[in-house]
């Protein structure tokens, strides 16, 4: 039983870290983007910036969920894949807020407002990370 315990603990603190390094990650990447924290975490399917602030407060550590994690990890591959045609923050944030911006899938929208509006977040980071890191 103390190994099964101990083993959990480990678990929860891999997965604390794991989610600290994703936040930090996913908070650099959209700065980039001209986001703010909250509009960073709207993305990524997180509630609200209460959720962080009770966890700082509560001393309780940040734990995503497996949907969280992974729409982090397409938003960041995202990040990387517009990162390496432009290399300066404003040509991403141009592109991620034109209506023109060549990507078939996002009905119109700008790549961002596709993004933000979609109910789905995995669904839509995933279709819209696929279709740029093709090009």
């Amino acid at each position: 039983m103390q190994h099964f315990n101990n083993l959990q603990r480990a678990q929860k603190t891999q997965r604390q870290q794991e989610s600290r390094l994703a936040l930090r990650n996913l908070f650099r990447a959209t700065h980039d983007w001209g986001l703010d924290r909250r509009d960073a975490l709207a993305l990524a399917g997180i509630s609200s910036l209460h959720q962080l602030g009770h966890w700082s407060s509560s001393g309780d550590d940040i734990l995503l969920t497996d949907d969280q994690m992974e729409v982090i990890s397409y938003l960041l591959t995202l990040h990387r894949a517009l990162a390496t045609d432009m290399h300066r923050p404003a040509e991403m944030e141009a592109w991620l807020n034109n209506k023109e911006s060549q990507c078939d899938v996002t009905d119109g929208k700008s790549p961002l407002k596709y993004l933000q509006n979609h109910p789905y977040k995995l669904i839509a980071a995933k279709t819209l990370c696929q279709s740029v890191c093709q090009k």
